[in-house]
């Protein structure tokens, strides 16, 4: 069933490159997505990834329509990079890799950049006056220079009424409610379930939720249902759809 609403989705008129992915990371999330020669990632690694870099973005005040300027090597890291400032609607801005110091100066001074991501292999070709803009380490290694430490927290996500708010906003959503499923990296992924007034592609609302938060973490995934389960005072169990999401992920197909 994945596989077939996979393919119906990748035959249908291209959407935003950031649902593609959420697609890919919904139905495939084990397969490999990217590889180069020292490293590879599967949809879910590099799901998480790209949510990790654009929510730090976000925190170091990157929003839509900034560039952000890349130094780098073909690599998972660049990749990854490159499609978390598309996702958070800020423009990418690629340096040539075989540029002088003065050239990429002169691209960073003409771009107007304030955010530079740089392999460290490339370092000496950032000019001494490139501390102008914040550099962000490729390489993301667990020490006090490295990219890691740069980026935000495992686990750390937007408020769960932005993303519900963000659901009841398509107007065939009857109501939605928010929970974490469990991931092996981040130990939480926001999923929704949403009640339909009537009949959507979910993959649709899914974007659509996705498009309007985007400088955010965004929701890994949507659940319909025919209705939010209820205590006798009318408040949303969502201890009941926590054992839910985790049941789905758990018998998600690999």
């Amino acid at each position: 069933m994945g596989r077939r609403r996979l393919s119906h989705a990748l035959a249908a008129p291209f959407g935003q490159l950031s649902a593609l992915i959420r697609l890919h990371v919904e139905q495939c999330p084990e397969r490999e997505a990217l590889a180069d020669e020292q490293s590879r990632c599967t949809w879910r690694q590099l799901g998480e990834s790209i949510d990790r870099i654009t929510l730090s973005l976000h925190r170091d005040a990157v929003r839509k329509g900034d560039l952000v300027a890349l130094l780098g090597l073909n690599s998972v890291r660049y990749a990854a990079a490159y499609l978390a400032i598309l996702s958070l609607g800020a423009i990418p801005a690629p340096l040539s890799n075989s540029s002088t110091p003065a050239a990429i100066g002169a691209m960073l001074a003409d771009c107007g950049a304030r955010w530079l991501f740089v392999d460290p292999a490339l370092q000496s070709l950032v000019p001494p006056d490139g501390s102008a803009v914040q550099q962000i380490r490729l390489d993301f290694r667990a020490d006090e220079k490295s990219g890691d430490a740069w980026l935000a927290a495992a686990g750390i996500g937007p408020d769960p009424s932005d993303l519900e708010a963000a659901l009841k906003s398509h107007p065939d959503v009857e109501d939605a409610a928010v929970v974490g499923a469990p991931s092996e990296r981040w130990g939480e992924t926001p999923v929704g379930f949403v009640v339909l007034r009537r009949s959507h592609d979910p993959f649709a609302i899914l974007a659509h939720a996705n498009g309007n938060l985007g400088k955010t973490q965004r929701l890994a995934a949507i659940h319909i249902v025919d209705e939010l389960p209820r205590s006798a005072i009318g408040k949303i169990l969502k201890r009941e759809l926590r054992e839910r999401a985790r049941s789905a992920a758990g018998s998600a197909p690999r």
